[in-house]
């Protein structure tokens, strides 16, 4: 079975639900409207702890996600994690983004549906926090320990007080272009074709334990998050 790891920062609309299409599943590190934490998803690719929050499969609704800007220096603790642990290497990848651009999980899915086929297990390692509401929690990782915490900056509120439940795919998210700020600051172009927009790497591959092959945004860019312990996605 092919799995690819989603690792960058990540958000969530509050509306317009998809359907999963078949021969997928995305597994999720955090619950929905959550933030997680750099140190929650090295645990997760590096198997130090493997308490994913839940998976969606094919055929089942999930909001749209966008896998926004990161650090490329934060981006190899995630290749040198995934990297440490027992995944099989032929058929385990890898994927981050690349530079300024921010793009949907939708077209992620679409994008390894032709590069690797099916059937197909992905994993989103990043935050799900919820675009113009607020976060619910942070979940923590530490020596072993994984805590929820307020999420410091936004108003605690119960995740069914923000939206509804997902209860089934709307329209498919029209093929557009667009501005929308992503944690760093700074405004990046949604693309939904995404070659050229992501890197994606196999564990078996040197490549990825070097900060080289991740591009990302500059470190000086890298704003307040907002959320307590997400400087370190």
């Amino acid at each position: 079975m092919t799995k690819v790891f989603i690792a960058g920062h990540g958000r969530m609309s509050s509306s317009g639900a998809v359907a999963v299409p078949t021969g997928v599943t995305v597994t999720w590190a955090v619950p929905p409207r959550y933030n997680g934490s750099g140190g929650l998803s090295r645990a997760l690719l590096s198997k130090a702890y493997e308490g994913w929050a839940g998976t969606t499969g094919a055929g089942s609704p999930y909001y749209e996600h966008f896998l926004c800007p990161d650090l490329a220096g934060i981006m190899v603790t995630k290749g040198e994690a995934l990297a440490s642990a027992d995944w099989d290497g032929a058929s385990t990848y890898l994927l981050q983004p690349r530079l300024k651009f921010t793009v949907t999980l939708t077209s992620i899915i679409t994008y390894l549906k032709k590069k690797l086929g099916t059937p197909l297990e992905i994993y989103w390692t990043c935050c799900r926090s919820p675009v113009g509401l607020p976060s619910y929690r942070i979940r923590l990782y530490s020596e072993g320990r994984v805590t929820d915490e307020p999420a410091e900056g936004n108003l605690v509120a119960d995740p069914g007080t923000l939206f509804g439940p997902i209860t089934k795919p709307g329209k498919k998210p029209a093929n557009r272009r667009e501005a929308f700020d992503f944690p760093t600051g700074k405004s990046a172009v949604c693309i939904t074709d995404i070659d050229g927009g992501v890197t994606m790497i196999r564990k078996s591959e040197a490549a990825i334990s070097q900060q080289i092959s991740w591009p990302g945004v500059h470190e000086a860019s890298n704003a307040v998050v907002g959320a307590k312990g997400s400087k370190e996605f």
